[in-house]
């Protein structure tokens, strides 16, 4: 499958067009089409609400860990029913139909350099169809039984917007965190969560890896605090949230930035302990994929689970970004900096691994208008903070127009 973040020879591509004959232009939900975006060890999406971001990340999660989602949650069928149950279920737990926006019948294609997947959607029929030659891989997938559900690994990670749903039910109305009803996204988010469980249990702190460590100490200065399973006494088997003083409380009882914060930084560090002991994943299968990290946090709090976040990719876990923050593309942009201006192209430390990351593995996108804009200048190595800063630019504008009319009034 995916190549190691490491490695960016062989570009990874997503595209979408219009597979009907004559139809050179069409739309593809809120994009226009055609459209390739090249994925890169570290790619962030930006932009307005409503213009495709989502669904883009979506799509490309399903690509990159598709022989997973397809054995765990595909219903048995011809290929087409395999793949259809589970794409239309990545946004909502019921049919959502998300074929059903399009103008035209659209192929998706996903290349990675070692092969090639697509599949095709048809608005008038609502049939989501695999195309040759994975059509035929699917086929004979099915033809073996439950043999092919057995080696199926998951690949990457999807870390919803949602993430405060998580810390309100986790303890006490664990059944709502899988129920149907929910996006697929969102329930395999809390298997994570509970597989992390048993891995913070039988872990210990001053055994863990430098790079997890380090992302826990992040974590209880970006988040005043520090997350604790307690496993005896009143509060047992129970997330508790743990300030300064060591009060605990439950973590329902948490501020929101708490809240969402936690089970990010959990998921990473949750990864790596997994990695160390060999259980379930490896640097170059995993990717994350994260819709707005900066959800009710500080700007602080972005900076250091932002620089959480590329030390994943310098570990070689391939990460994608949805965001609104300029705080994020600004942490970012001194990343990239700092490792041309500083370090001369080389990571000597962990803490470097934080603090700086290539510009040859960084791809940013702006979405707005049904277009999707490079603004990663590779040869600068910056990124174009002003396509998300010139609304705070207007308004610095408007308010200096006001107080300047308000001296020459006076």
């Amino acid at each position: 499958m995916e190549q190691g973040a490491q490695i960016v020879n062989d570009k990874t591509l997503l595209s979408f067009r219009p597979s009907s004959k004559g139809i050179t232009r069409s739309r593809f939900g809120p994009l226009d089409s055609p459209q390739t975006v090249t994925i890169l060890p570290l790619t962030v999406f930006i932009g307005p609400q409503g213009t495709g971001k989502s669904w883009i990340t979506q799509l490309i999660y399903f690509f990159r860990n598709w022989e997973y989602l397809l054995a765990h949650y595909g219903e048995v069928g011809a290929p087409e029913t395999l793949l259809r149950s589970v794409i239309e279920r990545l946004r909502s737990g019921r049919r959502a139909l998300a074929n059903a926006f399009l103008e035209h019948t659209h192929n998706v294609i996903w290349e990675d350099g070692t092969s090639r997947l697509s599949f095709s959607m048809n608005p008038k029929t609502r049939k989501i169809q695999p195309l040759a030659p994975w059509s035929s891989t699917l086929k004979t997938w099915l033809e073996q039984g439950d043999l092919w559900r057995a080696k199926a690994k998951r690949r990457a990670i999807f870390i919803p917007a949602e993430r405060t749903y998580f810390s309100r039910f986790i303890n006490f109305a664990r059944g709502m965190l899988y129920h149907e009803a929910l996006p697929i996204t969102m329930r395999e988010f809390s298997e994570l969560l509970q597989a992390a469980e048993h891995m913070w249990e039988l872990s210990e702190h001053a055994k863990w890896p430098e790079g997890a460590q380090r992302i826990w100490q992040r974590m209880t200065e970006a988040l005043s605090g520090a997350i604790r399973y307690e496993r005896r006494g009143r509060f047992a088997n129970m997330w508790q949230w743990v300030v300064e003083n060591q009060r605990a409380f439950e973590i329902e009882m948490a501020s929101s930035g708490q809240m969402a914060g936690w089970p990010l930084f959990q998921a990473l560090i949750f990864t790596l302990l997994a990695n160390k002991e060999h259980q379930t994943f490896s640097p170059s299968l995993l990717a994350f994929h994260v819709e707005e990290p900066e959800l009710h946090l500080h700007p602080k709090a972005q900076r250091l689970l932002t620089e959480s976040l590329l030390y994943m990719v310098n570990e070689g876990f391939p990460v994608l970004v949805t965001t609104h923050s300029l705080l994020i593309l600004r942490t970012i942009n001194l990343a990239l900096q700092r490792y041309q201006l500083q370090l001369r192209g080389s990571l000597n430390s962990t803490e470097d691994k934080f603090s700086a990351i290539s510009p040859d593995i960084v791809a940013v996108y702006m979405f707005v208008n049904g277009k999707i804009h490079n603004i990663m200048d590779h040869k600068t190595g910056f990124v174009d903070e002003t396509k998300l800063g010139d609304v705070a630019d207007a308004m610095g504008e408007e308010l200096y127009n006001l107080w300047f009319n308000a001296e020459v009034s006076t």
